[in-house]
């Protein structure tokens, strides 16, 4: 291979000296992440001498120009607002025009590292940068060439302790490769994993596939269990439209014969696959382990979920297969790396030509695992989220790896180390320590507080997600309630839990509506009522909460009517009892100064845009003010903030711009917050000072009587009220009148 002097002397050694010498003089870790402004390898002078190089018959000068050429980038010019695609080359053809600077400058950096990580403490470098001159200073930094390192699985490069490059995967997810690593993981995890189950044997659920020996000669069949233990797997995928093949009431003793395997969906038949590559013989999957058409099948083992999952020895996921007939291990010829477009360095001058690592060309949106968990099929579905979350090992099959997740941590087939091309998890410690403790000799304490916070934020990434039946907002959480429910000994009501039932009702939209399913599922005051994705008012980690409690509602009684058996499941109706204080409030489009004299600071959240105001989805950090109103009482009207520099400081109560009919504030606890150690709240000087110096809040439903089928109440929404200690709480509700509602 024919070779410049510049890319004879650029090697990998070369290249981790300067790097090395990169990371001991930085004094920000930052400026790591940034191509370096003087340290890397000086290759050819110009960019015109990359292509007379290139042009004279070099190897890697062509390759390096090729990258340039074909190395496509979007970015946003302020031309008429909108983007334009340019690419790198036609760049640094314009700076060499303006006679700027266009040297070749190498230098290898960690693609995965989060960009405040300590660079000393780094395990791999597995990118090579390619940039042409300095950084732009009127346009901005012309985006280096990205170029990904790989060594094969058998032959790792490492020096000093540092792995140079990535594994090199086999694109065929079904290959001889990747199911022994695959099996080697699962081994590893039982082995030495002491936050993971073992592998010993556990309950079977009610039915599973029987998939024959790992011979793959006998065919597969239900096989229905009666008391046996054993070791199964479970799959997670998306349906996706309808099931080719089902287990039906009118098939299901032919199924216990045999189940056609060629009749089955892609998924299935791949699912299938994977049972018997990892030696396992028996798996369960939900629209062949159930009975579609029955009911009260569906009902019984679907409330059954959590315990299916965990008691899985691991869980396949189908993470990028939209549906089943789109199967798990389908061959992706988009993924597979072109040898022309691949090129090689050696490891140091002089070395065989075998002693090398691969350069290749790397999508800024290449596929790792954070990419599967934000982008992929599942990511959005409501029935797999607490399947994830159940589970104690995935085995995710993306589009290029496969990857894996369990309670130690995640790992890539490519074996990047963990960082940005990992999820960062919404973290459940104490849910997750106890569907941990379950399967260990030994179960710990859990504190129930701990457990309602952890419920709350499950609550809340699973809101937005999709469900095909709007019906199914409760059964598909039914498997984690089930959890809650236990450690806690509490009652389920309709999504909230009855010892923390205040909190609980304290939801808002996270995107500025939270329309109310119009198909009953759900009562008005459940997160459940709506699609949208929704908050919880709380904080775990900045405050500790201290009630006001004689101002607080009283829960007197929940009633419910259920579908069927269980209360985790769907419900017909239900109502909270509550005796509380209660005002009016009347609801306005009108827009004033948040510093506007005689107001009281509150955010008042609406579900939905009024039917007149359609455009006004919410109003957030909206102020409120104290009426008369014209029958000669008093009522709070909330207002909306206006931060534009036109919004009149002083003001008068438009009339015309209230809505009718008016609403009602229910109040249902008020709190002060303090920091745990409240002498440390800078300026207090006392714990009873740090309180105020922290803050107070009183909060409320917003209740609307509707008055269908005789009238009842229910919630629109929720206020929250910015307040100085009990005194002002005290002035804030001293003409509230206590009343018992029915809430639905």
């Amino acid at each position: 291979m024919m070779l410049c002097q510049f890319c004879e002397g650029l090697t990998i050694q070369t290249l981790f000296e300067i790097a090395q010498k990169q990371i001991n003089t930085i004094t920000d870790n930052h400026q790591f992440y940034n191509f370096p402004l003087d340290v890397y390898y000086k290759h050819q002078p110009s960019y015109s001498s990359l292509l007379r190089s290139a042009q004279n018959g070099c190897e890697l000068c062509g390759f390096i120009q090729q990258e340039f050429k074909n190395f496509p980038i979007r970015r946003k010019r302020k031309v008429e607002g909108s983007a334009w695609i340019a690419d790198i080359e036609a760049e640094v053809f314009e700076k060499q025009e303006d006679d700027l600077p266009t040297d070749i400058r190498i230098c290898l950096t960690s693609s995965y590292c989060f960009d405040h990580s300590n660079p000393k403490e780094l395990s791999m470098f597995d990118t090579l940068l390619v940039q042409a001159g300095d950084e732009d200073p009127v346009e901005g930094v012309i985006l280096p060439v990205t170029l990904r390192l790989g060594t094969p699985r058998k032959s790792p490069v490492i020096l000093d302790g540092v792995q140079i490059g990535r594994w090199q995967v086999d694109p065929d997810l079904a290959s001889t490769e990747n199911f022994s690593i695959a099996r080697k993981w699962l081994e590893e995890c039982c082995k030495d994993h002491v936050s993971c189950p073992s592998s010993r044997e556990t309950v079977f659920p009610t039915r599973l596939i029987d998939v024959g020996d790992t011979s793959g000669l006998e065919a597969a069949r239900l096989f229905i269990t009666i008391d046996q233990k054993g070791n199964y797997l479970a799959l997670s995928h998306c349906w996706g439209g309808d099931m080719p093949l089902r287990l039906l009431s009118s098939n299901l003793q032919d199924f216990c014969v045999e189940i056609p395997f060629d009749e089955l969906s892609a998924n299935f038949q791949d699912a299938i696959k994977i049972t018997r590559e990892l030696g396992f013989r028996y798996i369960w999957i939900d629209s062949l382990c159930i009975i579609q058409d029955s009911f009260l099948d569906w009902e019984n083992e679907s409330a059954k979920m959590a315990n299916i999952y965990q008691n899985a020895m691991l869980t396949i996921a189908g993470s990028m297969s939209k549906k089943s007939t789109e199967g798990i291990l389908k061959a992706r010829d988009s993924f597979t790396m072109d040898p022309a477009s691949m090129h090689h360095l050696k490891l140091h001058i002089g070395c065989r030509a075998s002693e090398s690592v691969s350069l290749a060309w790397k999508d800024d949106e290449e596929e790792d695992l954070a990419a599967v968990f934000a982008r992929g099929s599942l990511a959005s579905r409501g029935w797999t989220f607490q399947e994830r979350v159940l589970s104690h090992r995935v085995l995710h099959y993306g589009r290029r790896q496969i990857y894996w997740q369990c309670r130690n941590g995640f790992l890539a087939a490519e074996g990047t180390p963990e960082g940005n091309n990992f999820p960062q998890l919404v973290d459940y410690p104490t849910v997750s320590e106890h569907l941990a403790s379950k399967l260990q000799t030994h179960i710990n304490h859990i504190d129930s507080q701990k457990v309602y916070n952890d419920w709350y934020d499950l609550v809340a990434e699973y809101s937005g997600k999709s469900l095909t039946r709007g019906s199914d907002k409760f059964p598909a959480l039914a498997g984690l309630a089930t959890e809650v429910a236990l450690v806690t000994n509490d009652q389920y009501m309709a999504g909230i839990w009855r010892k923390d039932w205040q909190r609980g009702l304290f939801w808002q939209s996270e995107i500025g509506k939270a329309i109310h399913s119009r198909t009953y599922r759900a009562p008005s005051w459940s997160w459940a009522v709506t699609d949208d994705p929704i908050l919880f008012s709380y904080s775990r980690h900045e405050v500790m909460r201290t009630r006001f409690e004689s101002f607080d509602a009283e829960l007197l009684d929940y009633h419910s009517a259920l579908s069927g058996k269980s209360p985790f499941a769907e419900i017909k109706s239900a109502s909270l009892e509550l005796r509380g204080l209660t005002y009016p409030l009347f609801r306005s489009q009108q827009i004033i100064h948040p510093q506007a004299p005689g107001l009281l600071e509150a955010s008042v959240y609406f579900d939905e845009p009024h039917h007149e105001s359609p455009d006004i989805f919410r109003d957030a950090q909206a102020m409120m003010y104290r009426v008369k109103t014209e029958n000669g009482e008093y009522a709070l009207l909330s207002l909306g903030i206006g931060f534009a520099s036109d919004t009149p400081m002083e003001w008068d109560n438009d009339l015309e711009v209230v809505f009718r009919p008016k609403y009602l504030l229910f109040l249902i606890s008020s709190y002060y917050s303090e920091s745990e150690d409240v002498h440390t709240v800078i300026g207090a000087k006392s714990a009873e000072e740090s309180k105020l110096i922290v803050g107070s809040v009183a909060e409320a439903l917003i209740l609307w009587w509707n008055s269908d089928k005789g009238g009842f109440y229910q919630r629109a929404g929720y206020a929250s009220f910015s307040i100085e200690g009990v005194d002002e709480l005290q002035a804030l509700t001293k003409d509230w009148t206590q009343q018992t509602l029915n809430i639905f």
